[in-house]
């Protein structure tokens, strides 16, 4: 293990976020920061004592789920001037955007019917390779 350099103080990135000399710069930042620890503890009191909701859900409203995805960089930065031109969050355009493509071409299939397939198929797999 290689010894710290004299001299550069403690890793702000490592401190909790009272202690840290890192902090938003304005009122609306403080309040973005109380509004998501409100946000948290709230949805984290809605789980029963001695349960643990699964991380893609911790921290969000009920109806949302955490989903990692891959996008283009044009579509990235399109997305990201829209939502700052119009004063909103991606995730809200993304939602929006979404929405309306869904509703357009998700008739006739059966939602359901598919993801029910795709898990058994899931674990017809994982029975092969168990």
């Amino acid at each position: 293990m290689t010894k710290r350099k004299a001299g550069l103080g403690p890793n702000p990135a490592a401190q909790p976020r009272e202690q840290s000399w890192i902090r938003p710069t304005t009122g609306e930042g403080k309040q973005c920061l109380q509004t998501k620890q409100t946000l948290q503890t709230k949805h984290d009191e809605e789980e029963k004592p001695g349960e643990k909701r699964p991380t893609v859900y911790r921290g969000l409203r009920p109806g949302w789920r955490r989903k990692t995805i891959i996008i283009r960089e044009q579509h990235r930065d399109t997305l990201r001037a829209i939502a700052l031109a119009k004063g909103r969050r991606e995730q809200e355009i993304i939602d929006e955007a979404l929405a309306a493509y869904l509703g357009e071409h998700a008739e006739g299939v059966d939602v359901a019917g598919v993801l029910a397939e795709e898990r058994r198929e899931q674990e017809r797999r994982r029975e092969v390779d168990g």
